[in-house]
């Protein structure tokens, strides 16, 4: 997801998080992502991903079409959705730790 968050007299920031990812050993900086789930289309699994991976909420303002990640080795596929994150009432720019996934979820500025 590209999830954009947009306040009067402050830059857009754009929302990533910061997960711990077991094949590499390592913590990763990413875009909210996750799977969709039985009975939810995309545009649901979306808003519910950004809610558990950092506790915002928002409205999606587009998505591309289905984009095979390698499609010579799997049929794996994603799409793109891009959010326009409704403005928390916290601070920005610093780190939200979220219950459950234990993920990390910042906003850096985008300027």
């Amino acid at each position: 997801m590209l999830c954009v968050v947009r306040q009067e007299s402050r830059p857009p920031h754009l929302v990533v998080v910061k997960q711990f990812r077991p094949p590499t050993g390592k913590y990763t900086v990413e875009l909210p992502a996750g799977l969709v789930d039985a009975g939810e289309t995309f545009q649901q699994a979306a808003l519910r991903e950004l809610r558990e991976e950092t506790g915002f909420t928002g409205v999606i303002t587009g998505h591309t079409g289905v984009q095979f990640l390698s499609p010579g080795l799997t049929n794996e596929c994603v799409r793109t959705v891009t959010v326009e994150v409704i403005p928390p009432t916290r601070a920005l720019c610093r780190l939200i730790f979220c219950r459950g996934e234990g993920v990390g979820s910042y906003t850096p500025c985008l300027h």
